[in-house]
């Protein structure tokens, strides 16, 4: 009855040691997706940045102006200049 005993506390034991392996590994892994969804975030911004500039100049070439301010943003004015 004690070899018993004793074997189910060694097999609790190593179970345990298990789990805590598994909900640190977890941790870590949860911690790697927040750093990921973080970086998606940032990369998304500048994505929709870069597609709207994209969008003006277009909007630029179509209209025929010039397109850039004096901090080199795409902003469409009419001016002299045309396409012919």
């Amino acid at each position: 009855m004690q070899v018993n005993l004793a074997a189910s506390q060694e097999r609790c034991a190593e179970k345990e040691a298990k789990i805590n392996d598994c909900e640190a590994t977890i941790t870590a892994k949860l911690s790697e997706i927040d750093s990921a969804n973080v970086k998606i975030r940032h990369d998304e911004t500048i994505r929709r940045k870069l597609h709207n500039t994209i969008l003006e100049l277009k909007v630029c070439i179509c209209c025929g102006t010039v397109c850039f301010n004096s901090v080199g943003v795409a902003s469409c004015q009419t001016s002299a200049v045309k396409k012919s």
